[in-house]
């Protein structure tokens, strides 16, 4: 009997480059196994190696979980063994005897999953599925082909090769009882669907999309300015939270929404107990709107987390970016509520409950069918332990989060697609969408999102307005100077002396401000009133300046301290003069004195108070208790 490994060797050696390419494609567990990216193919990964990633029981079977019910259906057929299938209502004669069948359970049961191969007749299970309907062939052919490009199923010595992980994913006779091919085959349910409830859904869907933009924004800009320390335990605290929702004025459920969905896109990341911005943030802040958001709405689709949730099993919610706060089949369930939405008339919303059912449909090993969720509830545990007790994911409860979480993006409006989101996301979501494809999204996206504007209206009262989203360069200046008073279509900055000053206490002069605030105003000029409010800033700023020193260096006299001053002797105590006999540093008092007296100087010493400091040793006693 062929080894799991040397029959997979086999069928990876017997591919043509097109058909490793759609199988890498298929398999991104795979190609992350492998080290692959983009650029390399088949010529880069050996047949060893890539049958040794294609055999991991986890990676096939969330392969297998991603799959759709016409699929589950198929390879429950395959796995039956000495059962029969279901066809137009009646049982069917039985597609395949397997001697090996008992045995197959017995090593499942005990998680020898290479110990048993399991084999299926093509034709046997052709004929069996297409039962009396010879139009079924075409879906039956189109799904066993998807199978193979998975690995889930490969060709062996004229028969059908099962992958072992197959043998105990599911409940196969559940399947089978529970669900005619007939009606399986015929594609997904009907859709049931009321009418639009809402306003405009174009201009409903552009508000929410600037304003999730720019609050995005906001808590991104805080995080990329000052780290977010993580606890010990991981995630971020209660403490920390507060403080990012102060600064960007933002409520902690949405504060939660944009720290996953930052870190899902790449933007930020954890790294030595803190989590900052990564190289792409400033990429992506320089960028136009559409592609910011673009950014922002893939990372949605693959983030492993539902933030919004307040608890899957009604426990304590886990601390943001917890390792106990990501859900896998989080990014696998936003696809399958999507795909129902898409498939609804325009100016119709989908009723809940066909909702939940078709999202199922799309995705039933994590989702489940209802009464029938048993016949499609994952049954390793071992696989699946972070779903605690529980198999499979409540549909009502997972299309609730992907709506909340779509309503906040602009991608749903009134429980509708969005008109501009009226795509296949599944390429989308798996990252496997070319310049193409992208294209016609980002144009769509420009209709809602304008690009970022440049300038603003600086006016007498103070304020600048800006009639959009502000780039990058503009909102930095902004932010530096002045208070963001709102946000969105039109943002408003106020200026006071406590801003300019807080610009001037970070480095930046007067005469550049004005002149930077003057390149980015619409008229090309400045109210007076603003022009008098900086200079009168920085007219009082850093009369009295404070000096960070940890040493004080007084000369009798001008020429002492210009000779001290000159004095290569002296150059580790990096001493700077701040008045014509006063230099200081950062150097100790003892390491001070020491370097002094070395280069020939004989230096007394002052606490801060004016009291001689003792720099002679003091001899060590013994301290003896009387009696």
């Amino acid at each position: 009997m062929t080894s799991l490994l040397q029959s997979l060797g086999d069928h990876v050696s017997g591919l043509d480059e097109a058909a490793f390419d759609r199988l890498l494609d298929a398999r991104p567990d795979v190609c992350a196994a492998l080290g692959l990216d983009e650029a390399e193919g088949a010529t880069e990964v050996s047949v060893s190696a890539a049958a040794s990633a294609l055999s991991d029981v986890d990676g096939a079977f969330f392969a297998l979980a991603r799959l759709p019910l016409p699929h589950v259906y198929v390879v429950a057929v395959l796995v039956a063994g000495r059962e029969s299938v279901r066809v137009d209502g009646r049982r069917a004669p039985r597609v395949r005897e397997s001697p090996q069948a008992e045995w197959a359970q017995v090593a499942a049961d005990f998680g020898m999953l290479f110990a048993v191969a399991h084999y299926a007749d093509l034709a046997e299970v052709r004929a069996g599925l297409c039962g009396t309907d010879g139009s079924r062939g075409q879906v039956v052919d189109q799904i066993l082909a998807e199978l193979v490009d998975l690995a889930l199923v490969w060709p062996e010595q004229g028969r059908l090769r099962l992958h072992d992980a197959l043998a105990g994913s599911f409940n196969v006779d559940a399947v089978l009882d529970g669900f005619d091919a007939g009606a399986v085959l015929a594609g997904p349910p009907a859709v049931e669907t009321v009418a639009y409830q809402g306003l405009d859904p174009a201009d409903s869907a552009r508000a929410c999309a600037l304003a999730a933009l720019e609050e995005a924004e906001r808590l991104l800009a805080v995080v990329a300015a000052e780290p977010v320390a993580l606890l010990k335990a991981g995630g971020v605290g209660a403490r920390e939270m507060n403080r990012l929702g102060k600064v960007a004025r933002i409520d902690a459920a949405r504060v939660r929404l944009w720290l996953y969905l930052g870190e899902a896109a790449g933007l930020i990341g954890a790294g030595e107990g803190e989590v900052m911005a990564t190289a792409l943030y400033d990429e992506w802040s320089a960028a136009e709107p559409p592609q910011r958001f673009l950014i922002l709405v893939n990372g949605w689709l693959g983030m492993d987390a539902f933030p919004l949730a307040a608890g899957l099993g009604g426990g304590r919610v886990p601390a943001p970016l917890a390792d106990a706060a990501f859900l896998g089949p989080a990014s696998m369930v936003r696809p399958a509520v999507l795909a129902v939405l898409r498939a609804a008339p325009v100016g119709r919303t989908p009723a809940a409950k066909s909702l939940e059912a078709g999202a199922a449909w799309n995705l039933p090993l994590m989702l489940g069918f209802g009464e029938a969720g048993s016949a499609v509830a994952c049954s390793c545990g071992e696989v699946h332990d972070e779903f605690d007790d529980e198999p499979w994911i409540d549909p009502a409860f997972a299309v609730a989060q992907v709506l909340a979480e779509a309503e906040v993006l602009g991608v749903v409006v009134a429980g509708a697609l969005a008109p501009w989101f009226r795509f296949d996301v599944a390429d989308l979501a798996s990252g496997d969408v070319g310049e193409d494809a992208i294209a016609p999204i980002v144009e769509a996206l420009g209709s809602v999102l304008p690009p970022a504007v440049s300038e603003v209206r600086l006016q007498g009262d103070l304020t600048a307005v800006a009639s959009g989203l502000p780039n990058a360069a503009l909102a930095a200046l902004l932010d530096g100077c002045a208070r963001r008073e709102s946000s969105g279509a039109a943002a408003v900055w106020r200026f006071s002396d406590a801003s300019i000053r807080a610009f001037l206490d970070g480095g930046g002069d007067a005469e550049g401000l004005l002149s930077r605030l003057k390149g980015c105003s619409v008229t090309g000029t400045l109210p007076q009133v603003l022009e008098y409010l900086v200079k009168d800033a920085a007219r009082v700023h850093g009369l009295v300046d404070v000096i960070a020193a940890t040493v004080v260096l007084v000369a009798a006299d001008e020429r002492l301290a210009s000779e001290i001053e000159a004095n290569r002797a002296l150059g580790s105590l990096a001493l700077r003069r701040v008045a014509p006999t006063v230099l200081v540093s950062a150097a100790g008092p003892v390491a001070a004195l020491d370097a002094l007296r070395f280069a020939g100087y004989a230096p007394s010493a002052h606490q801060a108070d004016g009291a001689v400091m003792v720099t002679r040793a003091v001899g060590q006693r013994l301290r003896v208790d009387a009696g």
